[in-house]
C-alpha cells in the first residue's frame, strides 16, 4: 500500500474499482508524500499530522514519566512509573526510538509493567535497564567455541523437519532460561521465535542476578552517575536461537577448523541481517508475520533450504522508501520531544564531577529531559483572585492544599496500580485453570474458603475504587479553582473534614 501511494505502478491494480477508499487513500497518500519528504515537523500540514496539533495525544497528563539521554553515542528514552515504588528495586523501561516513546506516551499505559508486556506484543525493542555500580572487573574471556552456534556438519548436510526439531529443542533451553526474557525485549524474529515459549511476564521481573558480571552496561562516563544494566545473550546464544550451523563444503582450507572450509548457514536470519532488512519498521507488521508463517511453513513441509548471509540478503524483502519513511517518522518523532521537552540540568554551584566527557564539547554534556504537559504558551502559574492574596490563605494554600493533593495523587495511582496488577494475574489464573480443563469434582472441595477470600479481596477493591473516585473528585475541585477560584474555602473545608 505504502508503494502504490508514493507512485508504484505495480500496485495500480489492487486499488482499482475500491470506491469506498478513495477519500481515506487520497489523505493517506498526501501524509505518507509529505512524510517522504519532510525535513522539520512544519513540513508536514498540521491538518494530516497529530503531531502538530493543539491538545495532541503525547501531550496530555500520563502516569508514565519519559527523560532521554544521550549516552554513548547514541539517545537512550527512559520510562518510568511518575509514583516511585516505595520497595523493590527500581526499573526503567528504555527504548531507542522516539517514535516507541511517543506511542507510549499516546496509549496512556498505568504501570511500567502494562508498558513493558504491551511493547512485546507489539514486538517493539527495548531493555529494562536497572541503576546500579559499574563492575569492579571485566567479565573473563569465555573460551572461544571451535565452530559457531549449532556447529559442524559434513558436507551434503540437508536441513529436515527432524534436524529442526532437534534445533528447537537446543533453543528452547535458553528461552527457558532466566535471561530467556531478553529474547522477548530484542524484537524482530528473535522475539517472535520466544512467543509461545517465553512468558511474557518475564520481562516484568528485571535484570538476573547474573547480569552484574555479564550484562550490558550502558553509563555516561561521570563518577556521580550511575551505570544502568540489563541482561544480554551472547554471540554464541544468539547464533543457536538463529539456528546457525558451520557446514563443509567439501575443499580444504589450511586455515579453517580441522583445515576444512566451511560456509555459514542459518534456518533463520541473525539479529543484524534482520534490522537491516526491509522487514523491519521498528516492530511487528503484518507483513513480518506473514514472511515468518510462510518460511515456517516450508520448514514443516521439509522444502526449506539453510541460507547463507549473502542469501538471506536476497530472499528478505528489501525497501528502501519503507525505511526512509520509518527514518523520517521516528527523527520527527525525536524533533517533537526536544521542541516539547524541559531540560533539567543540575545545578552549576553544586557540581563536583567533569563537564565534559573524554574531551567533548562541553555543550554535549548531559541533560535530563521531562515532557511538558502544556504548550509553551500557556499559563503555568495559578492566578489568583484579588480577594484570596492575603497571608493566611496563601499560607493555607501552601502548607495544606499541596501536601494533601500530593497525597491523594500518590494514593490515587498506587491503588491503581494495584488493580492492574491483581487484574493480570486473575486472567493469567484464568487462563490456566481453562487450560487444565479439568473434570474431577473433588478438586473443588476446598472452594469454600477460596470464594470467602475472593468477597474479601472484592472489598477491598470496592473500597480502593471509592478512594481514587475520592481523589478524581477533589482533583477536579482544584483543576476548577484554577478557573474559578471562589471554591477555594469549600475545598480546603473539604480537605479539613477528611
Amino acid at each position: 500500500m505504502v508503494g502504490h501511494l508514493l507512485g508504484d505502478p505495480k500496485w495500480a491494480q489492487k486499488f482499482i474499482g475500491d470506491a469506498t477508499s478513495g477519500g481515506r487513500t487520497k489523505d493517506v497518500s498526501s501524509f505518507l508524500e509529505c512524510l517522504s519528504k519532510a525535513q522539520k515537523l512544519d513540513d508536514v500540514p498540521a491538518e494530516i499530522y497529530e503531531l502538530r496539533q493543539q491538545g495532541a495525544a503525547p501531550l496530555r497528563p500520563s502516569p508514565i514519566e519519559l527523560r532521554w539521554e544521550t549516552i554513548e553515542s547514541a539517545t537512550h528514552y527512559f520510562l518510568s512509573p511518575k509514583v516511585r515504588p516505595l520497595k523493590g528495586m527500581q526499573k526503567f523501561v528504555v527504548i531507542r526510538s522516539a517514535a516507541a516513546a511517543i506511542e507510549v506516551l499516546r496509549r496512556n499505559w498505568a504501570t511500567i509493567e502494562e508498558v513493558a508486556l504491551n511493547l512485546v506484543a507489539r514486538g517493539i525493542p527495548f531493555n529494562t535497564f536497572s541503576p546500579g555500580p559499574l563492575p569492579a572487573l571485566p567479565p573473563a574471556d569465555k573460551v572461544k567455541q571451535p565452530y559457531k552456534g549449532l556447529g559442524f556438519r559434513h558436507a551434503g548436510f540437508q536441513a529436515t523437519p527432524s534436524e529442526y526439531a532437534k534445533y528447537e529443542s537446543i533453543r528452547n533451553r535458553i528461552f527457558c532460561s532466566e535471561r530467556g526474557r531478553v529474547a522477548l525485549m530484542m524484537g524482530g524474529v528473535i522475539a517472535r521465535l520466544a512467543l509461545g515459549v517465553v512468558n511474557p511476564q518475564a520481562v516484568c521481573s528485571g535484570p538476573s542476578s547474573g547480569a552484574y558480571t555479564n550484562g550490558r552496561f550502558i553509563w555516561d562516563g561521570r563518577s556521580t552517575s550511575p551505570a544502568y544494566v540489563d541482561d544480554v545473550f551472547t554471540q554464541e546464544e544468539l547464533d543457536i536461537i538463529c539456528g546457525v550451523y558451520e557446514v563443509s563444503t567439501g575443499q580444504s582450507d589450511p586455515f579453517g577448523p580441522d583445515g576444512q572450509q566451511t560456509k555459514t548457514v542459518s534456518w533463520w536470519p541473525r539479529e543484524v541481517t534482520w534490522r537491516n532488512s526491509g522487514l523491519n519498521m521498528g516492530y511487528w507488521t503484518r507483513s513480518c508475520e506473514a514472511w515468518f508463517q510462510n518460511r515456517l511453513a516450508e520448514i514443516r513441509a521439509g522444502s526449506a533450504e539453510l541460507h547463507n548471509l549473502r542469501h538471506w540478503n536476497e530472499i528478505l524483502p528489501s525497501s528502501d522508501r519503507c525505511r526512509l519513511l520509518s527514518r523520517t517518522n521516528d527523527g520527527l518523532a525525536a524533533a517533537f520531544l526536544d521542541e516539547n521537552g524541559t531540560r533539567i540540568v543540575a545545578d552549576p554551584t553544586t557540581e563536583t564531577f567533569p563537564r565534559t566527557i573524554g574531551g567533548q564539547d562541553p555543550s554535549l554534556r548531559r541533560f535530563y529531559f521531562t515532557l511538558r504537559t502544556h504548550r509553551p504558551d500557556s499559563p503555568s502559574t495559578l492566578v489568583v483572585d484579588e480577594t484570596l492574596k492575603s497571608k493566611s490563605s496563601s499560607k493555607i494554600a501552601t502548607n495544606t492544599l499541596k501536601p494533601e493533593v500530593q497525597n491523594l495523587t500518590r494514593q490515587y495511582w498506587e491503588a491503581r496500580r494495584k488493580i492492574t496488577t491483581l487484574s493480570l494475574r486473575g486472567a493469567a489464573i484464568e487462563n490456566r485453570l481453562r487450560s487444565l480443563k479439568v473434570k474431577d469434582p473433588d478438586i473443588y472441595g476446598a472452594t469454600a474458603e477460596l470464594t470467602r477470600r475472593l468477597v474479601s479481596t472484592e472489598s477491598e477493591l470496592a473500597e480502593e475504587r471509592k478512594r481514587s473516585r475520592k481523589a478524581e473528585n477533589i482533583l477536579q475541585d482544584i483543576q476548577r479553582e484554577c478557573e474559578t477560584p471562589n471554591v477555594v474555602p469549600m475545598l480546603v473545608a473539604a480537605l479539613g473534614e477528611n
